[in-house]
């Protein structure tokens, strides 16, 4: 009972309830009823968030400095299922929660809830770092998987870029297939750049950079 009022006091609620997200999402998953990599997305050395077959989108205004997504590369964040890495890192902020905040605590005594606001952003860089730690030897595993599992073939196919493709660069084309939209990396043959909106068709994938190879087309069928 002691452990049930400090998990639901306003010190750990929140972080509780995420608690309890991560329990039914890994019970749905054992069930069978979704797929590890229901929710994911990865991140590319070149910075870029590009969205494989079957992964879910992502809001348009995600930041793109360079920073942002060099810093979610260091905490793993594309190199396993997103689902895993947060679920490590609720996991581990929940239990940092609930040793310090709860009557009695030496760091807490009183569960004071503005006390325990001020540990939360200590604990979401401690368990960050517990969360990379744990979640590196996962990384071949993931990586093993994932080579297995190729890369999707949508020659042929048109769609529309949503950034823009340097030069030499890799950028995001969304795709229109059997009434759907996907979300996948893709670059020019010659290395030319392209804009924003422009149309484009799939030449042939890439499976070493696990991305495809497009051009620049007039029109979208």
């Amino acid at each position: 009972m002691e452990i049930l009022a400090a998990a639901f006091s306003a010190s750990n609620l929140i972080l509780s309830l995420l608690f309890l997200a991560v329990l039914i999402y890994w019970s749905i998953v054992i069930v069978g009823a979704i797929k590890i990599d229901s929710i994911d997305f990865q991140v590319d050395t070149h910075h870029d968030i590009h969205i494989d077959h079957g992964h879910s989108d992502l809001p348009h205004d995600v930041p793109t400095n360079s920073w942002f997504f060099g810093m979610l590369r260091f905490f793993n964040f594309g190199r396993v299922p997103f689902m895993v890495v947060m679920s490590i890192l609720i996991i581990s902020m929940w239990t940092i929660s609930m040793i310090c905040n709860h009557i009695g605590s030496i760091f807490n005594p009183y569960n004071d809830f503005l006390l325990a606001m001020l540990y939360f952003v200590p604990n979401l860089v401690l368990s960050a770092f517990i969360m990379k730690f744990l979640s590196t030897p996962l990384i071949p595993i993931f990586d093993k998987l994932d080579s297995s599992a190729g890369i999707m073939h949508y020659e042929g196919y048109n769609g529309t870029l949503t950034t823009e493709i340097k030069k030499d660069g890799v950028g995001q084309a969304k795709l229109f297939i059997d009434n759907s939209t996907l979300l996948v990396s893709v670059k020019t043959k010659d290395g030319s750049e392209l804009k924003k909106g422009d149309k484009i068709v799939i030449l042939e994938q890439d499976s070493k950079e696990k991305c495809y190879i497009v051009e620049k087309s007039e029109e979208l069928s």
